[in-house]
């Protein structure tokens, strides 16, 4: 998974791809961003390869952009499934455009990031956009993301074979 920094990363990629269509979007630039660090015992990919032992990990230190002016966003709404975040919406009143992310968990960390920039954010993790389509109609978004780490690129394949896109 992405740390803190990664996160920052991809989502200026995300943004620069975004602002060539939606000029006036609110983006935190890197001078609108604190670079602090910080530390913490173990990482996902620690865990993968068997290491729990925290003491390895003490010395490292993660850089954590943050806004300058801090957060603006709320989470107004979250729905549980299988003890995941299944949906979650967040609310960031005076900015523009509504946006739904369609996600795994890489993105836990692009919530942040993305939620301060734009009015209103939809994350829905699940990747069968056939489930979805009379959702998007719904939702009515300015733009739909889809967040998919490439090791489950097959499962989007396999579950949305023949994408209607919704009614």
């Amino acid at each position: 998974h992405w740390n803190e920094y990664g996160a920052y990363l991809a989502y200026q990629s995300i943004m620069g791809r975004i602002a060539m269509r939606f000029f006036d979007v609110d983006m935190l630039t890197p001078d609108k961003m604190d670079f602090g660090k910080a530390s913490r015992p173990e990482g996902d990919l620690s865990v993968m390869l068997g290491i729990r032992n925290a003491a390895s990990f003490d010395d490292e230190q993660y850089i954590v952009p943050t806004p300058k002016t801090g957060n603006y966003y709320s989470i107004v709404s979250q729905e549980m499934k299988n003890n995941m975040p299944f949906k979650i919406r967040t609310i960031n009143l005076g900015k523009k455009y509504k946006v739904v992310v369609f996600r795994d968990s890489f993105s836990t960390s692009l919530l942040p990031y993305l939620s301060e920039s734009f009015g209103e954010v939809v994350y829905v993790w699940d990747h069968n956009m056939n489930l979805y389509g009379d959702f998007i109609l719904q939702e009515k978004p300015d733009i739909v993301l889809h967040e998919i780490v490439s090791r489950a690129a097959v499962w989007m394949l396999q579950g949305t074979p023949n994408w209607t896109g919704g009614k």
